[in-house]
């Protein structure tokens, strides 16, 4: 079998399983912006762990090959549209501003005024109307019924809060010292498709089974905050191979150039670039690099671009990677040839991409065609891709069920985690240190055993039931023995015998009435009835249901809470 000259293409589909934050550069450390696709570098740091789990070493030449040579580059998944993969859209579009169905081409503009120009005349050379830029990042290879389809793919947002254990919200002390804080995350929505492609060449061509073999074995994790509820758990199918990244735009270059002929080069994704002089990471070095790579057979005559920072994290090795100045995907340069150029350099230049950190998919280019004509182009804006059960239109402000789902788990856990804190504070200062007589260590120990497996509420019910029986009066079976009831009896809490405030405790009831007993209980009812107006992520009403739902689960917690502490006084001494 003969190795092909060129690279291959293996394309993929990434099908999203949950939702994921794919991190872009942010000026507020409290937050994390998202990337509207999933860069190659994620995809790439995927192959890496799966190369490692299964006992490669870092060393070895099949790590060198597959991760760090160049010889496989991981090329960005941008959003699936009309069944294709699409194309950041070019920055030289820009939309009017009363009417965002339709764009103007500013490559198709000189924008050069050389002699005196009539005012009739100007609108030949740069447009007049109010721009905008396109209201959508991506587009369609080719258009579709005379319009260009442009789409988004869907972004949701949420707010996390990081909350002080004792006063329930985030706040300052007077130094300024922040104590918990407020995360807004920006996030990719589940259930979208992307389509990406690997590329292949000839040195790799014998590894791509084992490629497809690691990548295509089950799900893959991509993006950050995994623990937040987040993760981008993806699955991956392959679905073809081809010898072009880009096989069916429809005004790419498939001849030579001739000499003074004019044609357009597109960025599919961002540049980093180094001046040939100076070493020194510069965006302009573009030109200089595009120039040479052709041989200095063309000129710039025209750049539409536009410029974005770009970096990373290493995550195996737990550091940030530089951050450099580049030039942003959509990036439109228009070049004139000074002689004619073959296809076969254009297609090498394709091939090869342009810049630095071109393994992770960065630097890719497209030579299309150019033209003059700058009349009106007209954009469709595709609905955003959004989850699948959705069975209508996403609207701000009613989520899906799966997010009311995890918003009402995020409020309870939110909620209980208040209630917790501010119960062991009540324990330890309101009722255990100012407690008569303490039984003993040995009698603590026992009445804990409970407790051990009350982690719900059913099972945390059924324990105050034993309890109930425990602290019972009399000789009845399972009750505590004479001598136990008596060191209860003489421990006082607030006036009450423990082991009637136990009782209390145990024989309350369930929801409301439980709360009310439990508010008894704790002989400080303002800071537990507060709970709900300070640490509600939905409303008020949503936080007291929380509670009131709760009610066993959070007066078995103050019970122990307060046998523990008895027990940490007992053995510190304390009179």
């Amino acid at each position: 079998m003969s190795t092909p000259a060129g690279p291959l293409y293996l394309h993929h589909k990434l099908r999203l399983r949950s939702p994921a934050i794919v991190s872009t550069l942010s000026g507020d450390p409290s937050s994390a912006a998202t990337q509207p696709f999933i860069p190659g570098g994620a995809l790439r740091g995927v192959m890496a762990a799966r190369l490692l789990a299964n006992g490669v070493r870092g060393d070895s030449e099949e790590f060198r090959r597959l991760i760090l040579s160049g010889d496989v580059r991981y090329l960005h998944a941008y959003p699936e549209l009309a069944g294709e993969r699409s194309l950041p859209s070019p920055s030289s579009w820009k939309s009017k501003k009363v009417e965002q169905g339709r764009a103007v081409d500013l490559a198709g503009f000189s924008g050069s005024i050389d002699s005196p120009v009539d005012a009739g005349d100007f609108e030949d050379l740069w447009p007049e109307e109010a721009l905008v830029s396109v209201p959508a990042p991506f587009t369609a290879v080719s258009a579709s019924a005379g319009a260009r389809n442009i789409a988004a793919p869907a972004i949701g947002s949420r707010v996390h809060q990081q909350r002080d254990r004792v006063k329930g919200r985030p706040w300052k002390d007077r130094a300024e010292q922040p104590h918990g804080a407020l995360f807004a995350y920006e996030y990719l929505e589940a259930d979208q498709v992307f389509r990406g492609s690997i590329q292949i060449w000839p040195s790799a061509a014998a590894d791509i089974g084992r490629i497809k073999e690691l990548l295509g074995a089950g799900a893959i994790l991509v993006g950050r905050s995994r623990r937040a509820g987040y993760g981008g758990e993806a699955e991956v199918e392959f679905t073809g191979q081809a010898q072009r990244e880009y096989e069916n735009v429809s005004e790419s270059i498939s001849r030579d150039v001739a000499a003074g002929e004019s044609f357009r080069a597109l960025l599919v994704s961002a540049c980093v670039g180094r001046h040939p002089t100076t070493g020194q990471i510069d965006p302009i070095a573009l030109q200089h690099e595009l120039r040479r790579r052709l041989g200095d057979a063309a000129t710039v005559e025209r750049t539409r671009w536009t410029f974005e920072t770009v970096g990373g994290f290493n995550q195996k090795w737990r550091l940030e990677l530089p951050q450099t100045p580049a030039v942003a995907a959509g990036a439109v340069l228009v070049l004139k040839a000074t002689s004619a150029i073959p296809t076969a350099t254009l297609r090498a230049i394709e091939h090869e991409g342009l810049g630095e950190r071109r393994v992770e998919g960065f630097g890719r280019v497209l030579f299309l065609e150019h033209s003059e004509d700058h009349g009106a182009i007209r954009l469709a804006r595709v609905k955003d891709q959004g989850p699948a059960a959705s069975g209508g239109p996403r609207q701000l402000g009613s989520p899906s069920e799966q997010n009311r789902h995890q918003i009402h788990l995020l409020e309870q856990r939110i909620v209980m985690a208040a209630a917790r804190a501010e119960l062991d504070r009540v324990a330890a200062l309101d009722l255990a240190a100012q407690a008569d007589k303490r039984p003993t260590n040995s009698l603590l120990g026992r009445l804990r055993t409970l407790f051990r497996r009350a982690t719900g509420e059913e099972a945390a019910q059924a324990a105050l039931a034993n309890l109930k029986t425990w602290c019972s009066d009399g000789d009845i079976p399972g009750a505590l023995k004479k001598n136990a009831r008596e060191k209860l009896d003489r421990c006082t809490i607030g006036g009450v015998g423990v082991r009637q405030w136990l009782r209390g405790l145990a024989d309350a009831g369930d929801c409301e009435a439980g709360w009310a007993a439990l508010l008894k209980a704790s002989g400080n009812q303002n800071t537990l009835t507060g709970l709900a107006a300070k640490s509600h992520l939905t409303s008020r009403a949503a936080a007291e249901a929380v509670l009131h739902s709760h009610s066993a689960l959070l007066r078995v917690h103050l019970i122990d809470a307060v046998l523990g502490a008895m027990a940490r006084l007992n053995r510190r001494g304390a009179a």
